[in-house]
């Protein structure tokens, strides 16, 4: 800032220019929404949308929202999350902070029972289970196991989830497998063939 002129009776006048700053302004953000996301996706999957304007006039700012935490494997639930904002013009604009909540959905897991066969008489054979499709997220592990209708007598008996557990991360669609019990074949043997005579 320049000074010019300017007298004071009584006073001499010293004039000494000064400076102006011009600081950046705060964008104003509306309502920021976060879109849903499935436990094992990172935060950074979740797509962002706001309204952001000037605070001292009309019309939008342009620029680009960012998780703070874009990494993060959020848990299954809704928990708000920080993100910033940050202008195109960042000469004129400063970035902008807030949070948004985020829906983590459960994964869904979908587990096979398979199917097994056994003769009447034998010991059951040992169940197993298979993944279909995705499976789980990092360190994460089943708890538990899958456990067949009782019964011996030769037929088919299903095979069901039992206590196959995940955590709350998880929903299991679990696909009922099958246990077929054969006949046992009876061999009868005579030990005198001439007592079948006359029969």
């Amino acid at each position: 800032i320049t000074l010019t002129g300017g007298e004071a009776r009584n006073y001499d006048l010293t004039l000494r220019n000064g400076t102006l700053t011009i600081l950046r302004a705060k964008p104003v953000v509306g309502d920021a929404t976060a879109g849903d996301i499935v436990y094992g996706d990172q935060l950074s999957d979740s797509e962002l949308d706001g309204t952001v304007t000037n605070p001292y006039g009309d019309g939008d700012i342009p620029g680009t929202f960012v998780w703070d935490d874009g990494d993060e494997l959020p848990p299954a639930g809704k928990e708000p999350h920080t993100w910033t904002f940050i202008p195109d013009d960042l000469e004129n604009y400063e970035p902008v902070t807030g949070q948004s909540p985020v829906w983590v959905h459960p994964r869904t897991i979908v587990v096979s029972g398979g199917s097994y066969e056994k003769t009447y008489g034998d010991d059951d054979p040992e169940f197993t289970f298979e993944i279909i499709g995705d499976g789980l997220v990092g360190d994460d592990t089943f708890s538990g196991s899958i456990e067949r209708v009782p019964g011996e007598d030769a037929g088919t008996y299903p095979v069901k989830q039992g206590t196959l557990a995940l955590n709350s991360n998880y929903e299991i669609d679990f696909q009922e497998g099958t246990l077929t019990i054969k006949p046992a074949t009876l061999t009868v043997r005579l030990k005198n063939p001439e007592e079948s005579r006359g029969y």
